[in-house]
């Protein structure tokens, strides 16, 4: 059992105090640098704050969190990040700041491959003309671009390898999100909610699988970048993971609040006990180089929702590419247990008709929520300020094209339904 205390963040400002007050999250910029450069690798570091509405743009960005600290219970939010505690979490009671993101900005000035012995990017470069955030206008539609935000940038040691800095990157950020968060710690939460996930009898068992991309394929098994389960990265036979245990960020880095704040898992969990019994989220990090791997490790994750006693599963994916062919392998794999399945995803360009919504399928796959192709019709007003990097091109001041979703290409990234991109939604 987990109870969750919320904190709303209603609005960020600039002040001599870091504290949490009444809706507003007072932040002492110059107390969270000297945090950040704590490591001196660290060369230099900016704290700035944006709200909804503001003519702002972030770039670079490298995570995104929403600050929330453990009050009770075992175990550290965000475990085995960056050295954090490695204890299993999910229990007890935790804090929040509701509706606020710590954006952490890695600012490089080349574009350089995030390959072992290079620098360090968020992504390859050329995805950075389409990832950004607008915090207001028509282009506001990122599930964080309407949250006020405290954004931290760190300028990257000369020559450091992405392995090397990504740590030092991860641990500054968690760095200032323990500090936001412990201003909540001594006071009552204005809202709680709790919640258990005994069975109760008589309701069907349904499980949510989330197939999560992991870099092991190209960085080798010890790689620390990308998305990680209790910190680990690498390709694995699905975990079964408590679903509160994602409330306190056993899924994290790269897409961190995409996780603890996951609509579809909070969905299941408001609704187990009423109309379902929510069993458990199969974390499936995937990326496997054969056919007989993808197909085994599918057929495992099947098998396991089968043993939990699941009648029905929600499947979902990060990333498009060649995960789409363990996702259908684990849809396929599914139905022939008799577990029935909701694919929930992104799909590709339909080129006016002419190109299926996904780059493979299966003959079982029959049950399909679209999130949209990742694109925004746009575009993107111009903007007053930048943040995201200490001195930023002029081209991220004026407006920006609109952003044609299609493979490889997500300006959204919303496979788990927080925007308004499918149809249920409108």
């Amino acid at each position: 059992m987990l109870e969750v205390g919320a904190f709303p963040v209603e609005s960020v400002v600039s002040s001599d105090v870091t504290r949490w007050r009444d809706g507003t999250l007072e932040v002492n910029e110059e107390e969270l640098v000297d945090l950040v450069r704590q490591d001196e690798r660290i060369p230099w570091a900016s704290v700035e704050v944006a709200n909804p509405g503001e003519k702002v743009r972030i770039i670079n960005d490298y995570d995104i969190i929403e600050p929330r600290v453990k009050v009770d219970g075992a175990g550290q939010t965000f475990p085995a990040i960056a050295g954090r505690l490695p204890g299993a979490v999910g229990q007890g009671r935790t804090h929040t700041l509701g509706s606020c993101a710590l954006v952490g900005c890695v600012d490089v000035s080349e574009p350089m491959d995030d390959d072992p012995g290079q620098k360090a990017r968020s992504r390859s470069p050329g995805l950075t003309n389409y990832k950004f955030i607008d915090m207001s206008g028509p282009g506001a539609v990122t599930h964080s671009g309407q949250t006020p935000t405290v954004c931290v940038t760190i300028g990257q040691a000369e020559g450091a390898s992405s392995e090397y800095w990504h740590s030092v990157a991860q641990a500054a950020f968690m760095r200032v999100s323990d500090r936001l968060a412990e201003t909540t710690v001594g006071h009552e939460p204005p809202s709680a909610e709790t919640f258990d996930t005994t069975p109760r009898p008589g309701l069907p068992g349904v499980v949510s699988v989330f197939h999560m991309s992991s870099l092991e394929l190209y960085r080798g098994p010890y790689t620390k970048v990308g998305t990680a389960v209790y910190g680990i990265t690498r390709a694995a036979p699905p975990w079964v993971l408590e679903p509160t245990e994602l409330l306190d960020g056993a899924i994290a880095q790269i897409r961190t609040r995409m996780y603890t704040n996951n609509p579809l898992n909070l969905k299941l969990l408001r609704g187990h006990g009423i109309d379902w019994n929510y069993l458990a989220c199969m974390a499936y990090p995937t990326n496997w180089s054969m056919q007989e791997e993808k197909a085994a490790v599918s057929g495992r994750v099947a098998r396991t929702a089968k043993m939990l006693g699941a009648e029905g599963a929600i499947i979902t994916t990060d990333v498009r590419g060649q995960r789409m062919v363990e996702t259908m392998l684990t849809i396929q794999a599914c139905e022939q247990e008799g577990i029935k399945v909701v694919f929930m995803s992104e799909e590709e360009d339909p080129e006016d008709g002419k190109a299926p919504p996904f780059l493979t399928s299966v003959p079982e796959l029959s049950a399909v929520v679209s999130t949209g192709t990742g694109g925004w019709e746009g575009p993107f007003p111009a903007v007053e300020r930048v943040l995201g990097a200490r001195s930023p091109e002029q081209r991220w001041f004026d407006e920006q094209p609109p952003v044609h979703g299609r493979y490889a290409v997500s300006h959204l990234g919303d496979h788990y339904g927080y925007g308004n991109q499918s149809y249920a939604d409108w």
